[in-house]
């Protein structure tokens, strides 16, 4: 959980390519680094490039950095008839059960349809066995999984869905 915590709460920055010469035997002059930056709701390009700045310290003069394709952090309110649904339909899988918004550290094609006023939220259920310590490690890792309780759970949804939406609740 702590590394969920700690990357939902602040901007990541993750190198994830380097590219230089080819050559085995030639000290190249040129590196390129592409990094995965995964910004905060309201952090923008400057503060991407003031952090960048900081980490390369004294380097800074000597290195060009080029920005790839940025699309700012996004979010959806609660309290939309959405947001009541989603509450419904979790409901009718555990009852009692509460939805509470988070903040996720993967990327979706919510972030795209977003700023044209559309709400967007993840959603999914999983079985009751799993804690919040395994979840966090389950999604936007080196081992993505679900656990086989909660298969059976994903095909309920979808109609649990509709029918709250436009059905009986």
């Amino acid at each position: 959980i702590g590394r969920v915590a700690f990357s939902s709460t602040r901007t990541t920055i993750t190198p994830t390519a380097v590219e230089s010469e080819p050559m085995a035997n030639v000290i190249p002059d040129e590196v390129r680094i592409r990094l995965d930056v995964r910004t905060m709701s309201g952090v923008g390009e400057a503060e991407v490039l003031d952090i960048l700045g900081g980490i390369l310290g004294d380097l800074a003069d000597d290195v060009e950095i080029v920005l790839g394709d940025t699309i700012p952090a996004t979010s959806s309110p609660t309290g939309t008839p959405l947001w009541e649904t989603l509450q419904r339909v979790g409901r009718r899988f555990f009852p009692g059960a509460d939805l509470l918004p988070m903040l996720m550290i993967g990327g979706t094609d919510a972030r795209v349809f977003r700023p044209g006023g559309t709400i967007a939220y993840g959603f999914g259920i999983y079985s009751g066995r799993l804690g919040m310590d395994e979840m966090a490690t389950m999604g936007q890792g080196d081992n993505e999984r679900i656990d086989v309780e909660s298969l059976p759970l994903e095909p309920e949804l979808w109609p649990a869905i509709v029918d709250a939406s436009f059905g009986a609740s």
